[in-house]
């Protein structure tokens, strides 16, 4: 390619989006080193808790994303979750609107390791009644996600966190509970959207 001023500058634009994809890579990928420094500020997460209207059913709560912890420049925003005493170890169901265009999560203990997320579905968020006002307001998809109840632990606090690429919302909203959401443990769509009041139009 013959060097010109024109692919110069052009050069110079894609770098450091390139060298900055690598690094968010790098952060939330270098496991031990990541789990590590963000238990060591565990408490600088807010701790939530089930949010539920006057007629005690479940709604989004918005998180701020404002109190950053840092990992080799790159942010990482999150909450915490305590784990109620539970009938029959019923399973973490959860929900959040899509950011765009890139970013990552995942869950880890207060201590030691656990193996985590495995699968999530994304489902259009105009195909459900009655959301109202989520965040970030762009977003156009819904997170729905479970986390197998065998993995936590009654009593004990979880760590969820997110980094984001160059375009992160100012806040996120989300809803969390503990149910059963599957049947001959295979995960069950339909189980888990009931068990977050989700009602299809």
């Amino acid at each position: 390619m013959k060097i010109t001023p024109r692919n110069i500058l052009l050069a110079l634009l894609i770098l450091p989006a390139a060298c900055f994809g690598a690094t968010l890579d790098d952060a939330v990928h270098s496991v031990s080193r990541r789990d590590e420094q963000l238990q060591s500020v565990f408490d600088q997460f807010p701790l939530l808790a089930l949010a539920t209207n006057q007629e005690n059913k479940l709604v989004f709560q918005t998180l701020k994303l404002d109190k950053p912890f840092a990992i080799d420049g790159i942010n990482f925003y999150g909450f915490r979750i305590k784990v109620p005493q539970r009938t029959n170890q019923e399973d973490f169901v959860w929900a959040f609107p899509e950011p765009k265009p890139r970013f990552f999560w995942f869950i880890i203990p207060r201590t030691g390791f656990m193996s985590g997320f495995h699968e999530f579905h994304r489902e259009p968020i105009n195909a459900f009644n009655n959301l109202g006002q989520l965040f970030p307001v762009s977003a156009n998809k819904l997170i729905i996600q479970r986390l197998v109840g065998d993995q936590l632990e009654d009593g004990q606090e979880y760590l969820i966190w997110f980094a984001f690429g160059q375009q992160k919302p100012k806040q996120i909203s989300l809803e969390f509970t503990f149910a059963n959401s599957s049947t001959n443990d295979a995960p069950d769509h339909a189980m888990m959207e009931k068990a977050l009041g989700l009602r299809r139009k």
